[in-house]
């Protein structure tokens, strides 16, 4: 989270300007420049974070929220989900191999399809993009836009109650759902970065929108 203000009187060599306007023109300047600049400083915090993480852009929105600034506190607060990504969304792919025994194979051999002492037949599975005669082989992501990375030990199932799918591992005999980075947390590492840099954007969007005003008066 981070609560974007500006408090006029940091302005020490404007002193004599900001005095020749009266207190409900200075606030609403003062609203408009937070303003600006918070909707400035939330497009850059997606924009970075759509660039690090293989994201969709509609997702990454919908997950940092901009509150405007209102009223005599001129305060407008940016926030962003903690909560992880889970895997799927980073481009998540089922990988397959060939089985050993293909079923044109055990048929060939003579072999019968059925119970015990039968062969299995080897059907895949639609659900997880398995064809016939294929088994599950790890899932492909690719988290930082850097090239897709196989996790060998991974599997993709539906979830319940969704017709979606998630990426799962077997942990101490637990079925784990895997998740990825946060939005969240290249936000706060933006965020962090660029606080001197807000910090003089903000001036500067005031600073100029007082020359303007000074520049209406003075005419």
């Amino acid at each position: 989270m981070i609560d974007i203000s500006f408090d006029t009187s940091e302005l020490v060599e404007q002193v004599d300007r900001i005095a020749m306007l009266d207190s409900t023109t200075l606030a609403e300047m003062r609203l408009d420049a937070v303003n600006v600049v918070s909707l400035t400083v939330r497009k850059k915090s997606i924009d970075q974070t759509h660039a690090e993480l293989n994201l969709s852009r509609d997702y990454i929105e919908a997950r940092i929220a901009r509150a405007e600034a209102k009223g005599a506190t001129a305060r407008a607060r940016i926030t962003s989900e903690v909560r992880g990504a889970t895997l799927q969304r980073f481009g998540a792919q089922q990988e397959v191999a060939p089985v050993n025994w293909s079923n044109s194979r055990i048929e060939a051999l003579g072999h019968k399809f059925g119970k015990w002492p039968g062969w299995t037949y080897r059907k895949g599975d639609a659900s997880r993009g398995i064809d016939e005669d294929k088994k599950a082989a790890g899932v492909s992501v690719d988290v930082n836009r850097k090239g897709a990375k196989t996790i060998t030990s991974a599997f993709t199932m539906p979830l319940k109650n969704s017709n979606g799918t998630g990426v799962f591992r077997r942990e101490g005999g637990e079925v784990k759902h895997l998740y990825g980075p946060s939005v969240y947390q290249v936000f706060r590492r933006y965020i962090t970065t660029n606080e001197q840099a807000i910090a003089d954007t903000l001036r500067d969007e005031f600073v100029g929108r007082l020359d303007t005003k000074i520049q209406e008066i003075l005419k």
